[in-house]
């Protein structure tokens, strides 16, 4: 769990400084999933989701994943 802890703490600094990466904010909700937080997890996949169906280009299964 402190692994956890401190892999969170990396992926949120770096979400603060590239706001626009959606592998972040995948890999965040993942490990609040893990963490059982969920409402932590599911804003973190709704970021990912936003940003990958703003990118152009982005393949349907992509989306699907994350959805």
């Amino acid at each position: 769990m402190g692994e956890h802890e401190k892999a969170l703490q990396y992926l949120y600094r770096i979400a603060k400084d590239s706001p626009n990466v959606p592998s972040v904010f995948q890999a965040i909700g993942e490990i609040e999933e893990l963490r059982r937080n969920t409402k932590q997890a599911l804003s973190a996949y709704l970021r990912a989701y936003q940003l990958l169906k703003a990118t152009d280009g982005v393949k349907p299964d992509a989306l699907k994943q994350m959805v």
